[in-house]
Order: structure tokens, then C-alpha cells, then sequence
């Protein structure tokens, strides 16, 4: 506390608060709270230019930090940089992969879901950021660039996103799904009903619970269950009564 203290004093006696600083040359450092604010602004600038790995790096190497870990409001600030900049980096990995996307309904699904890297991480990349958003406070600070930062990220999932929805819908459209496609409305049937009588068995059938988040979930419990995960294919449209 008294470092704290003391530091806060230097920073106003000295006005570090407004001096312009080479992020270069302080990106390892930690001394005052104005060199992570100035480190925070310059990422979101470079940011709201365009999306860059490193700038997930320094974001997500300055969430431990000291000034983190003194005012919570930097370290939520830190991670809403880190998610947006993680949408942006997957949307542009997606928007080329989908440059190349297999001509087959069948090969689609597997792109989304199965692959070594499936485009479904797209989903839960947007879905973390949105939930950091959601519970940011920004303490009286100005964050307009930061807000601008999770508007642009929304923006490319959206665009992406829209572009691999169509594609989806043309390969349906050409083709009906492959038999080996496990529909919604065979779950029961081919996972459930074959226990039955034989051993315990609960069907839980969640609402909203998109395949991204079932795979996450799946990720989860794989720490304490034998966990196996499968596609199916929802019924259209994908509403509550349908």
C-alpha cells in the first residue's frame, strides 16, 4: 500500500500522466499506473488499425500485472483488449479458410466442428468478449476506444459469421445433408433409447445450448468424466418451439 501510495505521488508531482511514452520501451515495466494506462491506449489504437498477435501477447501478459492487481478495473480492461483482439485474429483465420471451403454440406460441418481447428471457435471467441463487455466497468476512466474496439470486433464476427452462414445454406441447398449426419430429432433414438432397461440414464435436453458451448462444456467435464462429444443437426428453424 505504501508503494501504491508512493508511486501515485511521484506520478502527479512528475505529470508522467502526460508525457508520451515509447510503448516499446515500456511494455516490460510496471512502476507507475500511467505507464498501463498509456500501454492500454496504445493497444487499442493499434488494434482499432488492425488486428495483430502481439498485441494479444502484451494484453494478455499484463492481466498478472502489478497495477492489475491494485485496480481490477485495468486487469477487466486488459481482458476485454485480449478478447476483442482474439474475435478479430479468428475472424480473419475463418474469412481465408472459408476461401477454401470443402464443396460438400458433410465437409462443412466437419470444418465447423471437427477439425483441429474448427471454425466454431469464432462463436466462442465473440461469446467471451461479449460476457467481458457485459461486466466491464470502466471506474470513471474514458474508455471510447475502448468501446470503438468491441464495436469493430463485433463488426468483423458479424461480417464473417454472415459469410459463413451463407455458405452453409448454399451447399443445403445443393444437396441434402449426408446419412452420416446425425439429425437432432435421432438423438434419442440412437443415443438414449438403447440404455434403457439396461442401466441409469438421464437425457438432458438444454435450450440454446449452441454446439460451441456443448463442446466447452465437453472440455470441462473431461477433468472428471469420460466425455464424448458429437454433432447433430438441429431442426430449422432453430426456435424454442420448433
Amino acid at each position: 500500500e505504501s508503494y501504491v501510495a508512493a508511486a501515485q505521488q511521484v506520478e502527479q508531482e512528475f505529470g508522467l500522466a502526460t508525457l508520451e511514452f515509447d510503448p516499446r520501451a515500456i511494455e516490460k515495466l510496471e512502476s507507475f499506473p500511467a505507464i498501463e494506462k498509456a500501454l492500454l491506449r496504445y493497444a487499442e489504437n493499434r488494434l482499432l488499425e488492425d488486428a495483430d498477435g502481439e498485441i494479444l501477447t502484451l494484453a494478455e501478459s499484463r492481466k498478472a500485472g502489478f497495477w492489475c492487481g491494485v485496480k481490477p478495473w485495468l486487469q477487466a480492461r486488459w481482458a476485454l483488449v485480449a478478447s476483442a483482439a482474439e474475435v478479430m485474429l479468428e475472424a480473419d483465420r475463418v474469412e481465408q479458410a472459408l476461401k477454401k471451403a470443402p464443396d460438400s454440406f458433410a465437409g462443412m460441418i466437419k470444418e465447423y466442428a471437427e477439425s483441429t481447428e474448427p471454425w466454431c471457435l469464432l462463436d466462442t471467441r465473440h461469446r467471451h468478449m461479449e460476457s467481458c463487455w457485459y461486466n466491464y466497468e470502466a471506474d470513471g476512466e474514458d474508455h471510447d476506444n475502448t468501446e470503438k474496439l468491441v464495436i469493430k470486433a463485433r463488426q468483423r464476427y458479424a461480417k464473417v459469421g454472415s459469410e459463413m452462414a451463407q455458405r452453409f445454406l448454399a451447399q443445403l441447398q445443393k444437396s441434402a445433408p449426408d446419412k452420416g449426419v446425425l439429425c437432432q430429432r435421432e438423438v434419442f433414438e440412437k443415443h438414449v433409447k438403447a440404455s434403457l432397461g439396461r442401466e441409469k440414464i438421464a437425457y438432458v435436453w438444454v435450450d440454446a445450448l449452441r454446439f460451441e458451448m456443448g463442446r466447452e462444456l465437453a472440455r470441462l467435464l473431461k477433468e472428471d468424466f469420460d466425455v464424448n462429444l458429437y454433432v447433430a443437426l438441429a431442426a430449422v428453424p432453430t426456435i424454442t418451439e420448433i
